[in-house]
């Protein structure tokens, strides 16, 4: 059984070359031999190398005598012409460029001076001017030093009403002020109690808060706003709260007076 398998597989692949090689026979009788005539290898700067010279213009002389002066470059036989030259056919080889030495080859940036560099150069980091403060009484060797704008502290905002997505929007824009928000139907919770006592401002949205909220607010004695027109009217108030904020504190700095000297 083996064997009779290999022999019909050995004739399937006989069977198969022959058919290969019959069709490549038939294409290669189909192609023609192309035959280039001679006179198209022949460049056409080489028939006009001897052209046949041109005669000047007979001079023709204004004196007694007649007889014309016969040019003396005018030859009296025609120049014998001369065989066209058939220019060697080159092979692939000498066709090909020379290879280029790796040593010519330069390029710009290699020859470029390392003084041609352009250096950028950040300021550096500067700390705050120091001012000296003496205590009032006691100790009248000890110098404390302290900084002279100290650092300004953040705006504390509460923010009731707002859905978990949109509490955080606000907070992604406004990095710079400490927000918090608290839900809508929060009511009497501690929480909201404490926020109230310890942050700067408690804005409502009033689209979406309960009045026990506000009574909560009120009780604690904190500072609280109406606000209506959703998203784009509550970034509105926080840029305003923060310049408002900002401006206090830098007014506060400047009118803090310097320590006494004794």
């Amino acid at each position: 059984m083996r064997a009779e398998i290999e022999s019909r597989i050995q004739e399937v692949t006989n069977e198969a070359a022959r058919t290969i090689h019959a069709r490549i026979a038939m294409a290669m009788g189909q192609i023609q031999p192309v035959a280039i005539p001679i006179n198209l290898l022949v460049q056409p700067s080489t028939l006009l190398q001897n052209p046949a010279p041109v005669s000047p213009p007979p001079v023709v002389d204004a004196g007694p005598a007649s007889t014309p002066h016969l040019p003396v470059s005018v030859s009296a036989e025609p120049p014998a012409p001369t065989a066209p030259k058939v220019l060697p056919v080159m092979t692939e080889q000498e066709t090909e460029d020379p290879p280029v030495p790796l040593e010519a080859v330069s390029t710009p940036t290699a020859q470029a001076r390392p003084n041609d560099a352009e250096t950028v150069s950040e300021p550096a980091w500067e700390d705050p001017p120091l001012r000296e403060s003496r205590p009032a009484s006691g100790g009248a060797g000890v110098v404390a030093v302290v900084p002279s704008s100290p650092k300004k502290s953040r705006l504390k905002i509460t923010v009731v009403g707002l859905k978990p997505g949109q509490a955080h929007m606000i907070k992604n824009d406004f990095k710079l002020i400490q927000l918090n928000f608290v839900a809508s139907n929060s009511g009497n919770s501690s929480q909201l109690t404490a926020l109230s006592k310890s942050n700067d401002r408690v804005i409502f949205m009033t689209d979406f808060i309960s009045h026990k909220s506000v009574d909560v607010v009120r009780a604690a004695n904190g500072r609280f706003i109406y606000l209506a027109g959703g998203m784009t009217a509550l970034r509105e108030k926080l840029h305003g709260l923060n310049r408002e904020h900002l401006a206090s504190a830098e007014i506060c700095d400047d009118s803090t007076p310097p320590p006494s000297s004794r």
